[in-house]
């Protein structure tokens, strides 16, 4: 039970979102399935991207007319190549913030996954995204260790609390649980 010593069960309980949000949940099997239902040929981002092996997916799957890559430690051999692609070295929210509102219609957050960095991402978000656009977030899951703890579930859990206007739309449920949700406003 190690790692369940830091858990604030108390703090967990007050993190249930509405049914309401969950509603319109169709729960797949990858996040490769998630991007198979995201809009085509529209502008997207994808914050933080490690070697870019999701973001090859994301142009093989999507074909985005505007692929934004932005990662903190944006590696030389990052292994995307493509006229649609903007790479960019920088703190997601910052970058994000130079973006003008209503811009993409769809960003993935795969950055730190802590509380903190997840929640500032989520409300710069919300305003850089189209009105009908989505919010993905990978790692969508608890995992606490002596060093460590994930704070995506929380942080989500709390904007969906702040922010009646969305939903969950997608879930996937994949076999090592590294889960991804997506967000978007109710129609």
């Amino acid at each position: 039970m190690g790692g369940f010593k830091s858990v604030d069960w108390g703090r967990l309980r007050n993190l249930y979102i509405d049914d309401k949000q969950l509603e319109n949940c169709k729960v797949v099997s990858s996040r490769e399935k998630i991007l198979e239902v995201l809009p085509k040929n529209g502008i997207c981002a994808e914050l933080g991207v490690e070697h870019g092996i999701f973001s090859n997916k994301i142009l093989d799957i999507n074909k985005p007319k505007k692929l934004v890559l932005v990662d903190i430690m944006l590696k030389k051999h990052l292994q995307v190549e493509h006229d649609v692609v903007e790479p960019i070295k920088g703190d997601s929210v910052e970058v994000m913030n130079q973006f003008e509102d209503n811009y993409f219609d769809w960003i993935y957050i795969d950055t730190d996954h802590t509380e903190e960095q997840t929640n500032k991402e989520l409300q710069v978000c919300k305003n850089k995204i189209k009105h009908d656009g989505y919010i993905g977030l990978h790692d969508y899951i608890r995992v606490y260790d002596n060093n460590y703890k994930f704070g995506v579930i929380e942080s989500v859990n709390n904007f969906l609390i702040e922010n009646q206007d969305f939903q969950i739309v997608y879930l996937s449920l994949e076999p090592h649980m590294f889960n991804t949700i997506v967000l978007r406003r109710n129609k």
